[in-house]
């Protein structure tokens, strides 16, 4: 069906003016303002419908009665497995003809219809504007709309036909206020600014009382995303920044730790060099005078009372036989 729908598309798009048959345009419409987004967010309809018959088959619906549900069924089952056969037939756009005065008795077989309340807006805006104005607008680029000067032509005697005709023929804004009971709000907007109707029709629509859009937008959503995905990202800087300074807390306590054994044993060294040093520091005689002077003054003295042939010898025998005294002397000490 999506292949169908995009080759008629297609072919469609190389003759200007065509368009899609009415049924099929109907049930687009309808499925796009039945979704969620519509139904609860709201919508805008801008350029559809344009005539009365097209909001006629978009906004009413049959009274179903006994057995209608099943028919129903039986006739979409039936539109699924139709082929591209026909296709052409039905993409020439038919209007059907009004129906002619019948008896009573056929009249009341004639099935019923009602306003889909599910689908109808609630509120309508009739902007009128001049034609030389509309032109003026759209070709100056201060809003949208046909791209040449052929198609405005064209649009604006499809407009003229179809909601300004002289013949009595209802127009579009007649449907809501007839049949769907909307009180269209008028604005002509070449006699009045753009922020004059953005307030008009904020009044209108307020009337009512303020709306609420119970789903969320995409910018809604798209923002809230980023920020959940900015807190997660803060979340994990702090969790880092929280483990960076652990292990840093850590690494000041080893070092700390290291700091003060390595002071510790340098204070052991020092200590035991202070004491090897005082002992190294004592003065020479000190030392001549406790364990040198004594032995050697006593051997003189017997060099004196002996006067032997060879006194540096008998000298030098004399301090060897007395060496034991002096180690005696410095152990005791």
């Amino acid at each position: 069906a999506a292949r169908n729908l995009n080759k008629k598309v297609k072919k469609l798009a190389l003759t200007p003016g065509k368009k899609l048959p009415l049924k099929l345009r109907t049930k687009l419409v309808q499925n796009r303002l039945l979704s969620n987004v519509c139904r609860y967010r709201g919508y805008i309809l801008e350029g559809y419908p344009t005539t009365f018959a097209e909001a006629e088959a978009l906004f009413m619906e049959k009274v179903r009665e006994e057995g209608d549900e099943e028919e129903a069924e039986v006739e979409a089952e039936d539109g699924e497995d139709e082929g591209d056969d026909g296709q052409e037939e039905e993409e020439e756009e038919e209007e059907e003809p009004p129906p002619q005065e019948e008896p009573e008795e056929e009249e009341e077989q004639r099935p019923k219809w009602k306003v889909a309340e599910s689908l109808v807006p609630e509120y309508g805006v009739l902007i009128r504007s001049a034609e030389a104005r509309c032109k003026a607008r759209i070709f100056d680029g201060e809003a949208k709309g046909p791209a040449s000067e052929e198609d405005f032509v064209r649009t604006s005697e499809e407009y003229r036909n179809a909601n300004l005709a002289e013949d009595g023929t209802p127009s579009t804004a007649e449907f809501f206020s007839e049949q769907c009971g909307l009180q269209m709000l008028p604005i002509d907007i070449d006699a009045c600014t753009e922020e004059e109707a953005f307030q008009a029709i904020k009044v209108h629509m307020e009337s009512k009382g303020q709306f609420f859009n119970y789903l969320r937008s995409e910018e809604d959503l798209v923002r809230e995303e980023q920020e959940h995905l900015a807190q997660i990202e803060e979340q994990d800087d702090a969790l880092k920044m929280r483990e960076q300074e652990e292990h840093a807390k850590k690494e000041a306590a080893l070092r700390q730790k290291l700091a003060n054994e390595e002071e510790t044993r340098r204070k052991v060294i020092a200590r035991n060099e202070a004491g090897h040093l005082e002992q190294e520091a004592q003065p020479l005689r000190q030392y001549l005078m406790a364990h040198v002077v004594p032995t050697l003054t006593a051997g003189l003295t017997e060099v004196c009372k002996e006067q032997p042939e060879d006194p540096i010898e008998f000298l030098a025998q004399y301090l060897f036989a007395h060496a034991q005294e002096v180690q005696s002397v410095d152990l005791a000490e």
